[in-house]
């Protein structure tokens, strides 16, 4: 009998908000790493929620996880993330590139916002009108 192996996720986003009152992605996120480990007992990569599944400095701690995934969840809202000097993009960019470019399954949530940062705004069209990428993006509100 096949060993059937526990798919692996990889939820990437920015986690804080603007300030110390804004708790930006944490509460979403947070529901959906316990949905993805307790309902469907999958594992889910996701700093700050699974932190043992992270080592090293932090873009090449997010890139290996994103390596050893087998679905990529990038949600989207109204920060850019960290920009690493010298890198150009975020962290979360460079994530869903890695996963692009390791054609790996995908799906995109970009949560819609009045207030986006310029390059993250930038960013969130280019991957929307691309003709692979964009089949993987949804649209949505917080309350959805």
């Amino acid at each position: 009998m096949p060993n059937k192996q526990t798919p692996i996720v990889f939820l990437s986003s920015v986690v804080a908000g603007n300030t110390s009152a804004d708790p930006g992605l944490a509460p979403i996120r947070n529901s959906i790493h316990g949905l993805i480990q307790k309902h469907f007992g999958w594992t889910c990569i996701c700093s700050g929620l699974s932190d043992e599944q992270f080592w090293g400095a932090s873009l090449s701690a997010c890139l290996d996880g994103v390596d050893r995934c087998d679905l990529f969840i990038g949600i989207f809202w109204y920060r850019t993330g960290f920009i690493i000097d010298g890198q150009g993009a975020a962290i979360t960019e460079m994530e869903l590139y890695r996963a692009l470019n390791q054609r790996k399954m995908m799906r995109i949530y970009i949560i819609d916002s009045e207030q986006r940062d310029p390059a993250l705004t930038s960013f969130l069209e280019l991957i929307k009108g691309d003709p692979y990428l964009g089949e993987y993006v949804q649209q949505c509100s917080l309350a959805e």
